[in-house]
C-alpha cells in the first residue's frame, strides 16, 4: 500500500486537478475484468487515513491492485475544484480521497455500461471506473442521473502486497456489489460493513 502523508483538507482546495493521466498503459486499463474487492478495515487497524476505512480494491493485469477509499469525503467539491467548468459548476456533492497517490487526477466510479471511450476500466458487473478525461467527462454529464461518484487520489498495491495485508488481517473482505461499491451514504457505514464483513466471516 503506498505510504500517506496526508495534507490538511483545506490545501486541497489549491490543487490543480488534472483529468486523468496515469502511468497504466492502455494494456493494463483494457485487461479483462478480473478479481474486485470491497475491503473493510479490521477495527484494530490503527492508520491515519486506511482506519475505519471502507475501499473498493481491483487487480490489474500486472499483479498490481488499484483502489479507492470509498467513505472519506473531502471538504471541496467539483464546482470549486475547477472553477470555470460549465458542466462541473452546478455539481455540489463532496469530491472524496480516495487515496494517497495521484492526488492531482481527477477519476469516477460509475454505475452503467461503460462509454465508447479509451481509460475505462470494468470493476464488476455494471460499475466501471472512468480513468480518461473523456471518460470523466461523459461520467460528470451523466451525474443528473445520481450514478457517479468522484475522486481525487488512489491507492496502488504492488504485486503481492494487497495479499499480504489481507493475511495479516488488516482487511475484511467481501464481494464488490454495486451497493457497495456505491452506498448511497457512508456516515456510520464503515460500523455497519464491519458486522457485516463479520458475520459472514462466522458464516451465520
Amino acid at each position: 500500500m503506498t505510504s500517506f502523508r496526508r495534507k490538511p483538507a483545506a490545501n486541497l482546495l489549491g490543487l490543480v486537478l488534472a483529468f486523468a493521466s496515469l502511468a497504466w498503459n492502455s494494456s493494463i486499463l483494457a485487461a479483462d475484468p478480473a478479481q474486485t474487492l470491497i475491503l473493510i478495515a479490521h477495527p484494530a487497524l490503527d492508520d491515519r487515513l486506511y482506519g475505519q476505512s471502507i475501499l473498493v480494491a481491483h487487480e490489474l493485469r500486472d499483479g498490481q491492485h488499484v483502489g479507492f477509499i470509498l467513505n472519506k469525503p473531502t471538504n471541496m467539491n467539483l464546482a470549486e475544484a475547477l472553477p470555470g467548468h460549465e458542466t462541473a459548476k452546478a455539481m455540489t456533492d463532496p469530491l472524496y480521497l480516495g487515496g494517497p497517490a495521484n492526488v492531482n487526477v481527477l477519476f469516477a466510479l460509475v454505475q452503467g455500461e461503460p462509454p465508447q471511450a479509451e481509460g475505462t476500466l470494468v470493476l464488476s458487473k455494471n460499475i466501471y471506473l472512468a480513468v480518461s478525461d473523456a471518460a470523466v467527462g461523459k461520467a460528470m454529464h451523466s451525474r443528473a442521473d445520481n450514478n457517479a461518484r468522484f475522486f481525487v487520489g488512489s491507492v496502488l498495491w504492488h504485486p503481492g502486497e494487497l495479499d499480504a495485508e489481507i493475511k495479516k488481517g488488516a482487511w475484511y473482505v467481501l464481494d464488490a456489489t454495486p451497493d457497495r461499491v456505491l452506498p448511497k451514504r457512508t456516515t456510520g457505514l464503515w460500523e455497519e460493513m464491519v458486522l457485516q464483513a463479520e458475520i459472514v466471516a462466522k458464516g451465520i
